[in-house]
């Protein structure tokens, strides 16, 4: 590989004024663990010496200035020191054309959650703007949303209002203002701007900088629009755009098309020096049980925290899918899908056979998930003991014409063990009627003692069933679940926990069946959200647990939810 030999070097123009690059050769020369993109990213640095002139004097005022100024907000007291590498990320940015605009434009660093991120940002943000600051040297930092760009402009913010630092005198002496959202260097009337990401706000810019963060959860691409915006006033002093994020959870969006495209650069099918993509990330699966590797995808690891710390972290997510998918996304950047299953059939098992009959004359909420269709409609019956415990029990129906027509021979096959279990009923109706289930319901819990608390589901469709609850149980015993991430990740959240705590059991190999087949989405601030057309079969059942134990959290809290 050419980084290990440029370490021992031939002269290459420019070569004596770059200094952190050799420095990180000689730490992987040492022994620590690069991942195989960083290795063909450190492969091209060559190329920049020997090809474009480098100004020397504005990385080592970037740097000078972050680490004379600017004191660690969190994780410690002191000043920030910045890390080889981070200073390595800087000196990228020194690489000139012969009239002085930047040659790389695009500089991406992908990196695990937990890095330092938000100070690192902040601070060099500050210094760009600041340093040999002229008029119209702003930066906007576009974060993935409102509640992130906050934290952004806060640590911003903290930075400068620290009395420990120099620029508290400019603040003191209204020469950094910070407002809403922005903090204004008034000599120059340079700003820099944080705003939450999306299409509208991207319009019209003009900057020296633009920072995306976290852009892994970007839907929308606004990039391109600050590109087409930024680029034709810039010709003269030219831009840099600066992209920062984990690796995430959202795939087939504009993440996934920007590191396709900074893979080509890096193996050499795509040739392009504007961009410099730096990514890091474990090289597979099997070393987020090995500490020694963690260096790849969090490079500060053994400088801001511990890897037994992650490590900790990997050893309890076991048995736990979803946990697992975050983790191998977010922490080590090893790319994961966007559906994941959220229970394994250990815990599921185990669910089943440590489940008790509810006793008779308990009060338990029903959830229902009815098909408007000739499909499966199940209902369930919850009850919570006094310890919390949850136990699940419930039925399902299929017309006979799907039963015999509609399904595979392994669905059949699967269907005939329920309905010899006793779990399955089929129906003569080309559809489950609402009448039917609403019958089964009154007939099981008048033949338990059972008292209904509540009837919850959606009301989008079975009127009929609606209707039967609403005359013969009274209109407050009728419950809406709206099925949208508000209303649905928190009771699956408690679901989890339970079925992992040991406090929730299901009764039949039909749950469990259906618990099995769950896909879920996980977004940006970790909601998940249940999705019939990825799981891997029917998931009614687990749909219709969802309202019975919506029912018993807003009875904890009649507060925390909207019916």
């Amino acid at each position: 590989m050419i980084i290990l030999c440029t370490f021992f070097v031939r002269k290459i123009k420019g070569a004596i004024e770059i200094t952190y690059y050799y420095e990180l050769l000689k730490l992987i020369r040492d022994g620590k663990p690069i991942n195989k993109w960083v290795y063909k990213a450190l492969d091209r640095v060559p190329h920049y010496l020997s090809t474009y002139k480098y100004n020397r004097d504005y990385v080592t005022a970037l740097i000078n200035f972050i680490e004379n100024n600017m004191y660690l907000q969190k994780g410690g007291n002191g000043k920030l020191i910045l890390q080889t590498e981070q200073k390595f990320w800087i000196e990228m940015l020194g690489f000139e054309h012969d009239d002085g605009r930047p040659v790389i434009t695009d500089l991406a660093i992908i990196l695990g959650a937990g890095s330092g991120k938000s100070t690192f940002l902040a601070s060099l943000s500050l210094a760009v703007m600041l340093v040999g600051s002229h008029r119209g040297n702003d930066v906007l930092v576009f974060a993935n949303s409102i509640r992130q760009a906050h934290e952004l402009f806060r640590t911003s913010t903290e930075i400068v209002k620290d009395e420990r630092s120099s620029l508290y005198e400019f603040y003191k002496r209204d020469l950094l203002e910070p407002i809403i959202n922005k903090i204004r260097y008034t000599p120059t009337n340079s700003v820099l701007e944080i705003k939450a990401m999306d299409n509208r706000t991207a319009d019209g810019v003009n900057v020296r900088m633009v920072v995306f963060d976290e852009f892994h959860a970007y839907t929308t691409n606004i990039i391109e629009n600050v590109r087409k915006s930024t680029a034709p006033k810039r010709k003269e002093t030219g831009y840099t755009i600066v992209y920062s994020s984990t690796n995430g959870q959202t795939r087939g969006a504009v993440f996934d098309d920007y590191m396709n495209k900074w893979q080509k650069i890096l193996t050499g099918e795509t040739d392009d020096d504007t961009i410099f993509p730096i990514l890091y990330g474990l090289d597979n699966a099997s070393e987020a049980l090995d500490p020694s590797q963690y260096e790849k995808a969090l490079p500060f690891i053994k400088d801001i925290s511990s890897p037994d710390i992650i490590l900790d972290m990997v050893t309890k997510a076991k048995g736990n899918p979803t946990a697992q998918a975050e983790i191998l996304a977010k922490t080590f950047n090893i790319p994961q899908q966007e559906y994941n299953s959220l229970f394994t059939s250990d815990v599921l098992l185990n669910s089943q056979q440590k489940f008790e009959h509810i006793p008779n004359g308990s009060s338990v909420y029903v959830g229902y998930d009815l098909s408007a269709v000739d499909d499966l409609s199940t209902i369930v019956f919850a009850y919570r003991n006094l310890k919390g415990q949850f136990y699940i029990t419930g039925h399902a129906f299929i017309p006979e014409t799907t039963f015999n027509n509609r399904t595979s021979r392994e669905q059949r096959e699967r269907y005939a063990k329920f309905i010899a279990q006793g779990t399955l009923t089929l129906v003569k109706e080309p559809t489950v009627q609402g009448k039917t289930v609403f019958e089964y319901m009154q007939k099981y819990t008048k033949d338990n003692g059972y008292t209904i608390s509540g009837v919850i589901g959606d009301n989008f469709y079975n009127r009929e069933f609606r209707d039967a609850v609403s005359t013969n149980y009274g209109e407050d015993t009728l419950k809406q679940l709206r099925q949208t991430v508000k209303y649905l990740s928190e009771p699956l959240k408690n679901i989890k926990a339970s079925l992992l705590s040991n406090n929730l059991f299901l009764d039949s190999d039909i749950l469990i069946w259906n618990f099995a087949n769950l896909r879920v989405k996980i977004d940006a601030n970790n909601n998940i959200f249940p999705n019939k057309e990825k799981s891997s079969d029917k998931i009614d059942f687990v749909s219709a647990t969802i309202g019975a134990v919506y029912g018993f959290l807003n009875e904890d809290d009649a507060t925390a939810y909207e019916w």
